[in-house]
């Protein structure tokens, strides 16, 4: 494989959100190959960088689910965002359901409300049984505020009239039917990719801004043909990126419906599943040709 494209959470990070060293040397021993290892995040570039620095790789990196490329030096390739009308209609819906979001944008990610974005990180943490303490729990998502992930501002309205760059909204509740309402009525909006990296969460972009768009384009830059890319991921986000890439693994904690859609399933993240996938399918299929 030339290009291997591969997620953040749930899947090249393990459960307290670093790069073991087994990824880390597995992605190095690719790259000496001579492939391209890239990213496919629904992070944004800033925390989408945070836990590479710890590792030393600099990687081409696909931000905010395929809003944003940016090569590995960091210089931006293409973005496709949405537009003050689309984001002021996203923001609607997901008010009027009574769901919590924040706004990724091209100079940071925004919340409008220090507690409510305390519980629902709180909440979906606890719901998805991580293997953490209450106060690892807790300080993790103090964290997002205090280290300047997330950056809290009085109201949405002042980003879009400030000309900020929107390149995503990001939803969370526990209320399944809350959530199925907003994304019903987002999906009406064929101008929307709505997706989501969590069950309890939504994705919403531009049309234009999914990994699988994003991954045709990159590989279509660096002159790789499709079938030369492995894509690896864990969640639904990730399904677009499947469809475009020669082979599709996921996850061994992907949900068995993201499973079905991939050509193989490698190991957990915490079992280090992107090394297993990199050396005993990308490296192996690439020595045999």
């Amino acid at each position: 494989m030339k290009l291997i494209v591969t997620d953040m959470d749930g899947t090249l990070l393990d459960e307290k959100r670093s790069v073991s060293k087994e990824n880390e040397e597995a992605i190095k021993a690719a790259q000496k190959q001579g492939a391209v290892v890239a990213i496919a995040t629904g992070r944004d570039l800033y925390e989408a960088t945070v836990p590479l620095k710890k590792t030393g790789l600099s990687l081409p990196i696909i931000s905010a689910n395929g809003a944003q490329i940016h090569d590995e030096h960091g210089r931006l390739l293409h973005e496709a965002i949405l537009s003050p009308d689309q984001a002021r209609h996203a923001m609607a819906v997901l008010k009027k359901e009574n769901v919590y979001f924040e706004v990724y944008t091209n100079e940071g990610v925004y919340s409008d409300d220090f507690e409510a974005g305390l519980a629902v990180v709180v909440d979906v943490l606890k719901s998805t049984g991580a293997k953490l303490s209450e106060q690892e729990i807790m300080t993790f998502a103090k964290d997002r505020f205090d280290n300047g992930s997330i950056k809290l501002i009085d109201c949405y309205e002042k980003l879009l009239e400030d000309g900020a760059v929107v390149l995503k909204l990001l939803a969370f509740s526990l209320d399944a039917k809350r959530l199925m309402s907003a994304r019903d009525r987002l999906e009406l909006d064929k101008n929307f990719a709505v997706s989501a990296s969590a069950a309890d969460n939504l994705e919403i972009t531009d049309v234009n801004a999914q990994k699988g768009i994003a991954v045709e384009r990159l590989a279509q830059s660096l002159g790789i043909s499709p079938k030369d890319v492995m894509a690896v991921g864990d969640n639904f986000n990730d399904v677009s990126m499947f469809q475009k890439a020669g082979l599709a693994v996921a996850m061994g904690n992907a949900p068995g419906e993201i499973q079905k859609q991939a050509d193989l399933v490698t190991k957990t993240n915490d079992e280090h599943g992107v090394a297993y996938a990199i050396r005993n399918y990308a490296l192996k299929k690439q020595s045999l040709l």
